[in-house]
């Protein structure tokens, strides 16, 4: 009996290590690095299950899928979350449905007026200046 209950402590220890690295697997990727997928915008003409929208944020550099096109620029990230788009961003020029076409120039138009991002829950948001959500992104690790 004595010689069992050192192995089933030994046993409970390894559980509990399995455990907590099984939880921080789960921890909230970093903006940087991952591809992200929107889940919701502040435009109503922008709807994630209408088309594929996505972003990368590498060094300095982001692109993504703008829905019927892909896009690329540069961003500047600050210390504070600060962040800053452009100044242009260049997307390919193929043509779509115009409500498709209408909600790639929106969601476009939100990434340009983004101030600031937050990670919380493996969500990505990104900010405007006065702190609303504009584009609310999922990483693709938990989407698919």
């Amino acid at each position: 009996m004595h010689t069992v209950f050192p192995i089933f402590r030994g046993l409970m220890a390894v559980v509990a290590c399995v455990g907590l690295a099984c939880c921080a697997s789960t921890a909230s990727p970093k903006a940087e690095g991952g591809l992200w997928r929107l889940v919701s915008a502040a435009d109503e003409k922008i709807d994630p299950q209408a088309a594929e929208y996505t972003i990368q944020l590498k060094d300095g550099h982001l692109s993504g899928g703008s829905g019927v096109n892909r896009y690329t620029g540069a961003y500047r990230m600050g210390k504070d979350q600060s962040l800053a788009v452009g100044p242009t961003i260049a997307s390919t020029r193929m043509a779509g449905p115009r409500p498709l076409m209408d909600a790639e120039a929106a969601f476009l138009d939100l990434l340009t007026r983004v101030a600031s991002y937050s990670v919380r829950d493996r969500r990505l948001i990104l900010h405007g200046e006065d702190g609303s959500a504009l584009l609310t992104f999922v990483s693709e690790r938990v989407a698919r």
